[in-house]
């Protein structure tokens, strides 16, 4: 269990409901506030051992590869764009039609953020 409540990129508090951690392979286990700063975190790190999303509905702790990311939407997290993660594509979908934003999955969304930072 990771009990850091603050995040390893940004240094602000890492709510349950978006938190976003992986353990890396020296064993280290790192928390982020968010989807943005936790793939962020991963890219400028090639590899990790384990890496786990939060459902932003439900609040279940789910592999961040299989997870389903709402991107751009208007809710504002802490980081911009804000990235939020669901673990199924119907949630995702519904979220979406609300609040806006582009639907895509971990590879998409690494990609995006990739991008950003360039």
């Amino acid at each position: 269990t990771i009990k850091s409540n603050q995040c390893s990129m940004c240094r602000r508090p890492v709510p349950e409901r978006t938190r976003f951690f992986f353990l890396s392979e020296s064993g280290e286990q790192m928390a982020a506030c968010c989807p943005h700063c936790g793939l962020a975190m991963l890219g400028s790190r090639q590899s990790s051992l384990g890496t786990l999303a939060t459902d932003f509905l439900y609040g279940t702790t789910l592999s961040a590869g299989t997870a389903v990311y709402l991107v751009g939407s208007r809710v504002r997290l802490c980081c911009s764009p804000s990235i939020i993660s669901f673990e199924s594509l119907e949630d995702a979908r519904s979220f979406q039609a609300g609040f806006g934003g582009e639907v895509r999955d971990f590879s998409q969304t690494r990609d995006f953020l990739s991008g950003q930072s360039s």
